[in-house]
């Protein structure tokens, strides 16, 4: 009876590729050179991230840095398949906020995709 009440979630996870999907992850390093023209940016951001499954799941303001310099802020947020990281990243609310991050900071971006380590 246990097995009847999980075919629904088999059936989904196999036609939506998600059993299959691996995490992607959204990099940020981020050195705010205009306090003021970050509201914009800051006060969005997290709504941005609703409608695509994204969570931050680092974010550290004083990296411990081994190698390189430090530009900033680190952040990473995670995202189930790399085409979620994508769509948020070039969704149309993000790409708004997106310009004044862009003029109030340094910044580097990166998304990556979740490999299995071998």
């Amino acid at each position: 009876m246990k097995f009847i009440k999980l075919i629904p979630v088999i059936f989904t996870a196999l036609f939506t590729g998600s059993a299959f999907s691996t995490p992607a992850y959204v990099i940020g390093e981020v050195n705010v050179t205009n306090q003021t023209g970050m509201q914009e940016y800051r006060a969005g951001f997290m709504d941005s991230l609703k409608p695509f499954g994204g969570k931050v799941i680092v974010k550290a303001t004083k990296p411990d840095m081994k190698e390189g310099e430090s530009n900033g802020v680190v952040s990473i947020i995670e995202f189930a398949t790399l085409e979620q990281a994508q769509a948020w990243y070039n969704s149309d609310f993000y790409q708004k906020i997106n310009k004044s991050r862009k003029d109030s900071s340094t910044s580097r971006v990166l998304i990556v995709e979740a490999t299995e380590a071998k």
